[in-house]
């Protein structure tokens, strides 16, 4: 599967495996070039992603509720990394 995240200039691809993965990392190097359409070469960095990293939604959260106080409840679960409005 692979998913896009134009505003990050990101592109997300998940294997069917990890040895695959693994593979296009050591064969790479995590990095390869990428010619654009226009001619202009782009270097172009592979990385592991996601390895138990998680994406939650809340939903119905009245928006005058501060960001400190859901980094703050979500705090004994892991570590929160970024919270962004819809």
């Amino acid at each position: 599967m692979v998913q896009t995240d134009g505003l990050r200039r990101r592109v997300y691809i998940n294997f069917a495996d990890s040895e695959r993965m693994h593979t296009v990392l050591r064969a790479t190097n995590g990095q390869i070039e990428f010619l654009h359409d226009n001619g202009e070469l782009f270097q172009v960095q592979i990385e592991i992603t996601g390895m138990g990293k998680r994406r939650i939604r809340i939903a119905n959260l009245p928006p005058k509720v501060p960001d400190c106080v859901i980094r703050t409840a979500l705090a004994k679960y892991g570590d929160v990394k970024e919270i962004h409005e819809e």
